[in-house]
């Protein structure tokens, strides 16, 4: 600023926030004395259009860190429409914009305008561009900002002409920024390492960070820039955040010398996260957090209340269920990450979440949250609970394509019915759904079977929270099912009804090991297949040994038992007495240390071998 006006060489900048003058008379340089008729004028204008907090002899009332500056109130609608991905609407509204600017000379204006008009790019490649009006211009942005920097008459054109080329579009403003922030990440990074070694820091960095970022995302908001969607500026929000998760790791991993260190952080806040989630990549955040020993990300819960109020909105805005998954996965992905126990704002996100197949791993990491806290589910969010169950379970039964690939998450469905039982004992699930769906398998309608296999995992994983209507209807499905030819048979269904006690398929013993025995046996070439079904198998097969259905004479005859080795580290130290330091190291990784030696050392001479692991390997790690 002190440069554009040109004020340099006498003001210069105390950084990050304060102004002063060098050899400054106060007497004739005061802001805020009375007879000053521009001193309110300046005042208004530090306050509202910079993040200064000290100018001259002027102070802030609140400090910038605390306030926005003011946008560009005609630019607002348009930068709306960008922020809820209306690009069309946003680029059409810009250049009417910037045409009528333009006519009025009105500079500023034209140029932010026809800016974002080049910027705004379609995220969807499906979708094609919609005509906009012509540029009254009829000339690029580039030809026109060099006229105004070389022949408008007005020498407040011409600095704002070249501060918006040099700054503003030649993307400046973000490199710098970027520069700013890799260097402040690599300061707190050296500093996290010497906290970590029992060492001290003194210094400001994580204010100057927070200042740095809070001041460029102000500018993008303020100038109203549909620029963040940019990988640049993306670079500059991942940066910031990587910082933020090293003064996050600074704090937990040193709680008891917390006074020896400067750049520490207990939890976000709504100031550090409130715009930027959508634009994290949270592949590289879980590298980081692997790193430098971070489990969670820490946050506020005000924060994250804030968070949910925001996205809860989002249907409304986005009425197409591919759109509204994409704008709700960054979201997903930060709650997982930092935790997020609200079981009734967990539940309410799954309503709004789409059920689709491509998402299923989002629907698992908002399960899989739920399960951890499910000793959060009471008598207050029970309802909701119930609620999701069972629309949960009909829009899959509904629809199989879906169950197919939402079906391995039928554990964490049973975790909390599980839970449910707790307070509601008498608590079944009724389906429509699902007695549509056997009824016409036992009518034998056609591609009943077919729907019935890929239904499967929700019928036979919910059994026994079925009404007991439902659970004869199924048992009565499942002896038609053991008539169907063997072609056509699903082994994972029949492994699974005969681990769950539901139906045994006592005569289709003999042709399980069959199955077994030509999967285990069957050459793939180098193939390499996910999930393994050589790996599939042996676990079924151990299933089905350890529960005495089948033996290990049925194994050796159809000779299966000597090809499940090497597959399983437990399996391989259970059944096949393989106790080398490979299988040990497996376990450990599984179990950990403790509970894979209580688990898996039975007698004195297994719990050593699990010692001389331990000692070998502290051994090891000590002469790194």
């Amino acid at each position: 600023m002190a440069r554009s006006a040109k004020l340099v060489p006498k003001a210069y900048l105390l950084y990050p926030d304060s102004v002063n003058w060098l050899g400054k008379d106060i007497k004739t340089l005061s802001i805020t004395n009375p007879d000053n008729s521009y001193g309110k004028k300046i005042s208004e204008f530090i306050t509202a259009k910079t993040w200064l907090n000290t100018f001259l002899d002027f102070e802030r009332p609140e400090k910038s860190s605390n306030t926005s500056a003011s946008p560009n109130s005609e630019l607002k609608q348009g930068f709306d429409l960008y922020l809820e991905d209306k690009i069309d609407s946003a680029k059409s509204l810009f250049r009417d914009i910037a045409n009528k600017a333009y006519s009025a000379n009105d500079y500023a204006t034209y140029l932010l305008a026809e800016f974002n008009v080049e910027h705004l790019k379609l995220s969807d490649w499906l979708s094609t561009e919609v005509a906009i009006s012509p540029q009254v211009a009829g000339k690029p942005l580039k030809s026109v900002l060099e006229e105004i920097i070389q022949l408008s008459s007005a020498e407040e054109d011409r600095l704002l002409g070249t501060y918006f080329r040099d700054q503003i579009y030649s993307f400046k403003f973000v490199f710098e920024k970027l520069l700013k922030i890799s260097d402040l990440c690599e300061k707190i990074k050296a500093e996290w390492y010497i906290v970590k070694n029992q060492g001290t820091s003194y210094n400001p960095n994580l204010s100057i960070l927070e200042f740095e970022f809070n001041s460029f995302m102000n500018f993008i908001y303020a100038n109203n820039l549909t620029i963040l969607h940019y990988t640049e500026v993306k670079s500059v929000i991942g940066k910031y955040f990587e910082t933020l998760l090293i003064s996050l790791s600074i704090y937990s991993s040193n709680r008891e010398t917390i006074s020896h260190s400067s750049s520490i952080l207990k939890s976000l806040t709504s100031d550090h996260i409130g715009k930027i989630i959508p634009y994290l990549n949270y592949e590289t955040i879980k590298a980081t957090m692997e790193s430098i020993q971070l489990n969670i990300i820490r946050v506020e819960k005000k924060a994250l209340k804030d968070i949910f109020n925001d996205i809860v909105h989002l249907p409304k805005i986005y009425l197409e269920k591919n759109r509204l998954n994409t704008k709700l996965k960054p979201y997903i992905d930060f709650f997982y990450l930092s935790s997020f126990d609200d079981i009734e704002s967990l539940f309410r996100i799954l309503q709004i979440l789409p059920t689709l197949p491509i998402n299923a791993g989002y629907h698992e990491k908002l399960l899989s949250l739920i399960c951890k806290y499910k000793h959060n589910i009471n008598s207050q969010n029970i309802e909701i609970c119930k609620e999701y169950v069972v629309d949960y379970l009909d829009i899959c039964l509904g629809n199989p394509e879906l169950a197919e690939f939402h079906g391995p998450l039928v554990s964490y469905i049973t975790d909390i019915v599980t839970q449910i039982k707790e307070f509601d004992p008498d608590f079944v699930i009724e389906s429509d759904q699902i007695s549509i769906l056997l009824n016409n398998f036992n009518m034998k309608k056609s591609a009943s079977l077919h729907i019935f296999n890929q239904t499967s995992d929700f019928i036979l994983g919910l059994f026994y929270f079925f009404s007991s209507d439902i659970q004869q209807l199924i048992i009565q499905t499942l002896t038609e099912y053991e008539k169907i030819n063997v072609s056509e048979l699903n082994y994972n269904l029949l492994v699974d009804s005969i681990s769950h006690n539901i139906y045994a398929f006592t005569a289709l013993k003999s042709q399980i090991l069959i199955h077994f025995s030509e999967v285990l046996n069957h050459d793939n070439k180098g193939i390499k297949y996910f999930p393994d079904p050589k790996r599939t198998v042996t676990s079924q097969a151990y299933s089905l040994l350890e529960m005495s259905y089948i033996t290990k004479g049925d194994l050796i005859k159809h000779g299966c038992y000597e090809l499940m080795e090497g597959y399983f580290s437990d399996i391989d130290w259970l059944l096949f007495n393989n106790h080398k330091d490979e299988t040990i190291k497996n376990l450990v990784k599984s179990f950990s240390f403790e509970k894979a030696k209580e688990k898996f050392a039975k007698g004195n001479k297994q719990k050593q071998l699990f010692d001389n692991w331990a000692l070998k390997n502290v051994t090891q790690f000590s002469s790194i």
